[in-house]
């Protein structure tokens, strides 16, 4: 059986094929590949490339323009990495990540006497990794560069900086560099395409932003000094605007991967028999990159409810090996070209290993999804948004999912999410949950705890705060008779429920920037001034063939259904919507562990 929620399905979807034509994002990669390729190629003698596994998608686009021979062989850099040298150079490739740093530590005193070594930290070398190399005394053994990147293209409407930890970090105040990290790349991007002639700002961290970047100034210039800019409006928006959005399960075929694998910049690592069933013995782990320049079926699919899989898969392979097939297939419109220019070349092979690969990794998750204990959770979900629980039932739901030992995070979301929508939990029930909560995951899970309860995430009941009843009606963010097959609602991407922050964006484009319910969420605003009938004249249809295109920047992260609701937003408002954020993914909410919080530099 398909599916993880009840909901009907009355047709197969009509009109996929939503990749549009964006802008050119290579000029944001041009500079660190250029900075590599050229000091790679200054370095002689063959290369050896151990590279940080996080940094996998950075790292395809750092060896593009390679010559030929100048890296002879590349592998993982991992914790317990053992190598037998055999090249007179060698090259590290990581992020500032203590555990890594002290295995280079070691591979460099183990062969330092007859080998050059060569460290680029990406995107930043910070004080801490330069004593933790001093200790280990090896710093005047390596050559050391820094190997910056802002904001790194895994669509074409998506953009990150992959900062994972940022929201834990300015959350709990450990460091603010990832706001650093933000202003440079909202600047590089004023810088490559033109100055953003509007922009509007909500949250503390965007407001912040806001002012750094120049909005204090006229945000449209006069008619005579009007400046060509590509981007059309910038919307900057803290994650604490919409805290619940994360805590709930993504309905999408990317978001429920996201859910059980987590991706990290396009990227899982999924066990081979899952992807190929028939696999003969050990399946081993397999890389999986879920982009849609790799993988013209995940294209096509990701955006789609979950519950659609099913038969959407069979009926799209039969599309496309027709139109492999069919060589004679004309262009026709502009947007599909390069689409359809990558669908000719494709092999029937080719194509049915995309197939088999997505086929099978949702099948695989289906049956995750029909599991008790996960199905037990999400029924919960819609309750919590609707405040239909009273606090001794909630407790004692949570009771019982605890002594299960089950689902550890999805749980602990859970909580999050009931505590954030009523503005925190009885005191005696608070202490009661979190001490069951420890005492069944272990101590470990103590600092997570505190470090939620310290933001305001997981916290005792308070009065006043955030009356969430009011917002979600305000914001009409329940719809339960939404179409999940032929979507009429952003709300499809979480069954029945419209992610704030998409609302949120909506609203700006329906009733203007200056509309008062915004004052109803948290943190200060800024809006541009004065300037009512070119905002208005923005989001009006345009007579050319250029859509309107608005940078959407969340600052502290997104979930990969809420992408998908902004694609499905560009496709009924005609504005194209490029997302930038600090990552793309929902863990970020459930802040780290001891062990998590000491590995980060």
């Amino acid at each position: 059986t398909w599916g993880f929620n009840n909901i009907m399905v009355s047709k197969s979807p009509e009109g996929e094929g939503k990749e549009v034509s964006m802008i050119d994002f290579d000029p944001l990669k041009d500079y660190p590949k250029d900075f590599f390729v050229k000091t790679l190629q200054e370095i002689a003698g063959e290369k050896l490339l151990m590279f940080d596994k996080d940094l996998q998608p950075f790292f395809r686009i750092m060896i593009r323009g390679l010559e030929k021979g100048v890296i002879k062989d590349q592998v993982f850099l991992e914790p317990e990495s053992v190598i037998d040298v055999k090249t007179p150079v060698v090259v590290f490739m990581l992020k500032a990540n203590v555990t890594l740093i002290k295995a280079i530590i070691k591979l460099i005193q183990a062969h330092q006497e007859d080998t050059k070594f060569v460290v680029f930290f990406c995107p930043r070398y910070t004080v801490i990794c330069k004593e933790i190399l001093e200790v280990g005394n090896v710093l005047n053994n390596v050559e050391i560069f820094e190997l910056p990147y802002e904001l790194l293209p895994i669509e074409k409407d998506v953009l990150t900086l992959d900062e994972p930890s940022g929201f834990r970090n300015m959350m709990l105040g450990y460091s603010m560099q990832t706001l650093t990290l933000v202003k440079h790349s909202l600047q590089r991007i004023e810088a490559i395409y033109g100055k953003i002639p509007l922009k509007f700002a909500k949250g503390v961290w965007s407001c912040m932003m806001y002012d750094a970047i120049g909005g204090k100034e006229k945000d449209v210039a006069s008619e005579g000094e009007a400046q060509y800019s590509e981007i059309d409006a910038l919307i900057m928006m803290d994650r604490t605007v919409d805290l619940y959005t994360p805590l709930l399960t993504q309905s999408t075929y990317e978001g429920m991967i996201d859910e059980f694998y987590g991706i990290r910049s396009g990227i899982i690592e999924v066990d081979g028999k899952i992807l190929d069933p028939e696999l003969k013995g050990p399946g081993g782990v397999k890389t999986l990159y879920l982009m849609s320049q790799e993988d013209i079926m995940f294209a096509d699919s990701k955006d789609l409810h979950f519950n659609l899989m099913k038969d959407h898969f069979p009926k799209k392979f039969q599309e496309m090996k027709g139109l492999v097939e069919k060589k004679e297939t004309a262009k026709t419109l502009k947007e599909m070209a390069e689409y359809m220019s990558k669908l000719r070349n494709l092999k029937i092979p080719q194509l049915q290993s995309f197939f088999n690969q997505n086929f099978n990794l949702a099948a695989y998750l289906d049956s995750l999804t029909i599991k008790h204990s996960f199905k037990q959770l999400i029924s919960m979900e819609p309750k919590i948004i609707n405040s239909e629980i009273p606090p001794k039932e909630a407790t004692d739901f949570f009771e019982i999912e605890i002594a299960k030992c089950e689902e550890k995070t999805r749980l602990l979301r859970l909580l999050c999410l009931y505590s954030v929508t009523n503005n925190g939990i009885p005191k005696d029930h608070f202490a009661t949950l979190t001490k069951e909560y420890i005492d069944a995951f272990g101590v470990s899970e103590l600092l997570r705890i505190m470090n939620l309860e310290r933001v305001g995430i997981l916290k005792q009941k308070q009065s006043g705060g955030i009356e969430w009843a009011k917002i979600c009606e305000t914001f009409k963010l329940v719809n339960e008779t939404v179409n999940i097959a032929v979507p009429n609602d952003i709300a499809y991407a979480y069954n029945g429920y419209a992610p704030l922050s998409v609302r949120l964006i909506e609203t700006l484009l329906k009733r203007g920037w200056g509309n008062p319910d915004l004052d109803k969420l948290p943190g200060p605003k800024r809006v541009p001034v004065g300037e009512e009938a070119k905002i208005r004249k923005l989001f009006e249809p345009t007579k050319t063939d250029r859509k309107k295109t608005v940078l959407v920047y969340y600052i502290g992260g997104v979930t990969y259904a809420e992408a998908s609701c902004l694609r499905y937003l560009s496709t009924i408002t005609g504005i194209q919507f490029i997302i930038a954020t600090t990552p793309v993914s929902y863990t970020h909410l459930t802040l780290p562990t001891n062990r998590e919080v000491q590995n980060s530099v």
